[in-house]
């Protein structure tokens, strides 16, 4: 099957083109690829994980992918706090974490920075149960690399007192990532999905 494109619309047309005599290509729509076409990502969903009634979610890789996010979807807690960790053959990896983040709440115009060495990864602290939205990338999962992040969260609660981090950083360990660990310390979550996407 062929694609022709004017300038009107995406027109599908027979293999063997229009004077080619080839078999009509009925059974794809422009409809369907039009929908194809708006699905595309560069992103590979690989699994979901149900938050509710837990205060940890863990995801397994293989490093089929040079990246991965995860992303937070209507999570929720009384205690919005989720921090980040590494695993290393089958193992939390506890310290050498570098972190750099620039934090703030609408109601007090507040906005802080903060940097140093840890033992997660951590977005801002939202001590409201409303949903949260947030991101996680990371790179750097080979053997003999220092594997690298990038985050970030935005939140709020009924009153529109917005929340917000910006941060990235690094974890000073040069072995093979496994998997990621994530842990919400003060409180379970209540709802929400953490989504797991590969990138090559």
């Amino acid at each position: 099957m062929g694609l022709t494109l004017n300038s009107n619309s995406l027109t599908l047309e027979a293999a063997g083109g229009a004077a080619g005599g080839g078999a009509a290509a009925a059974s794809l729509s422009e409809a369907d690829v039009n929908t194809l076409i708006k699905a595309k990502t560069d992103w590979t969903f690989i699994e979901s994980l149900d938050a509710s009634g837990a205060n940890s979610a863990e995801f397994t890789i293989d490093n089929s992918y040079v990246m991965y996010k995860v992303i937070a979807e209507d999570v929720r807690s009384s205690a919005h706090y989720t921090k980040f960790r590494i695993k290393v053959g089958g193992s939390e990896i506890g310290s050498g974490y570098g972190v750099s983040m620039w934090r703030g709440r609408s109601s007090s115009n507040g906005y802080y920075y903060q940097d140093g060495t840890d033992s997660w990864h951590s977005n801002h602290q939202d001590p409201h149960d409303h949903m949260s939205n947030y991101e996680y990338i990371i790179t750097g999962l080979v053997s003999g690399r220092k594997p690298t992040a990038r985050w970030h969260y935005g939140g709020g609660t009924s009153t529109q007192d917005g929340g917000f981090s910006i941060a990235g950083g690094m974890c000073n360990n040069t072995g093979e990532v496994t998997g990621f660990k994530l842990l919400n310390p003060y409180a379970n979550w209540s709802s929400g999905n953490f989504k797991l996407y590969g990138l090559n």
